[in-house]
């Protein structure tokens, strides 16, 4: 079983933020058992608070990661709540429009975030942003344990840590949204702690970027656990590095980060759900209490771990030290991403 995590890895290793994320899981527990309502209720206080249905909001393309989490928890969350639930791509600027469009709505409006932790930091401490994620109402963690992988095309060179530490020119590497994704930071930590020459490729989506990889226009793509199990399975990439403490049950036999380099880069980004600022704690409530049901059902999970995906369901205490350890973290790193060189 893999140990827990909550955000990127420096997060992980911060003591007191360990401490605090165990004592607000306790807290989240007891909010669970005496302070939402079973899915009866809530379906009916669903009806009330979002009577037109409820719109999860997705930052980048159809297809992807987050719009994929989005559409299998979609079902099962309309069900429990009682009200339709749709789900709106909105990419740009790298995740960043779709945060802009959900940080300006009202309190009361029927509109949720589904994002990364910590690209939705990164999003506004290192590329700027213009929202301030501390507003956003935290809901709930969904998944978790979504490690960055680097994969190249079939018979590169890049194959490990030592074929990376060993170039002697420049290092292309795909990503989707430079200085707002998940991918680019573990990039940015790779490079800058290990003194290794690579230089991020923006694409607009994942899936672009990986294709980029594997038809020779970059070396490698750094992308999502779930996007390169696929790719592996296909048999038309090869993994080169996986951004964990130890090799994950999805990639066996690929070289993980903290085999071969510093603890500090091991890089777990966590799936969940925002709103808009000053989101009532009833409405808060409802879907969180709708989604701490729908986790439990076997036959999410199993959709869930088809893709890739592995539930980590956080209850709104827990997503708010989520949320706040990202902040803190991405903040005290920034002069360290930084540097990291994008063509």
């Amino acid at each position: 079983m893999r140990k827990p995590s909550f955000c990127a890895a420096p997060y992980l290793h911060i003591g007191d933020d360990a401490v605090m994320i165990r004592v607000m899981a306790s807290l989240a527990a007891l909010i669970l058992v005496f302070g939402i309502s079973g899915h009866g209720e809530a379906a009916s206080s669903a009806k009330v608070l979002f009577p037109n249905g409820l719109t999860i909001v997705v930052g980048y393309g159809s297809g992807g990661t987050v719009d994929t989490g989005a559409r299998i928890a979609q079902p099962y969350l309309q069900k429990e709540l009682g009200v339709p639930v749709i789900v709106q791509d909105m990419s740009g600027g790298g995740g960043s429009a779709a945060v802009h469009y959900v940080y300006t709505q009202k309190p009361d409006a029927a509109v949720v975030l589904m994002s990364f932790i910590p690209a939705l930091t990164i999003g506004q401490v290192i590329q700027g942003g213009a929202y301030d994620m501390r507003k956003l109402t935290p809901i709930s963690g969904v998944y978790g344990h979504n490690t960055i992988v680097l994969i190249a095309k079939k018979g590169s060179k890049y194959k490990d840590f030592a074929s990376l530490k060993a170039a002697t020119t420049t290092i292309t590497a795909a990503v989707a949204g430079v200085k707002s994704s998940s991918a680019w930071a573990a990039l940015a930590y790779l490079a800058e702690i290990n003194g290794i020459n690579i230089a991020a490729v923006p694409y607009k989506g994942g899936a672009e970027g990986t294709n980029a990889a594997l038809g020779g226009a970059v070396d490698i793509s750094a992308t999502t656990l779930v996007e390169a199990t696929r790719l592996l399975g296909s048999g038309r990439a090869q993994a080169v590095l996986q951004f964990a403490d130890k090799p994950l049950t999805e990639l066996p036999g690929v070289e993980a980060i903290g085999q071969v380099g510093k603890q500090s880069e091991i890089f777990d980004s966590t799936l969940g759900l925002t709103g808009p600022p000053g989101m009532s704690k009833d409405a808060v409530n409802v879907i969180a209490s709708a989604l701490s049901a729908i986790v439990k059902d076997p036959q999410f999970a199993i959709g869930a771990k088809n893709v890739g995906l592995e539930i980590e369901s956080q209850l709104p205490a827990v997503w708010a030290a989520t949320l706040n350890g990202s902040y803190n973290t991405i903040n005290r790193d920034a002069p360290l991403l930084n540097k990291f060189v994008s063509k």
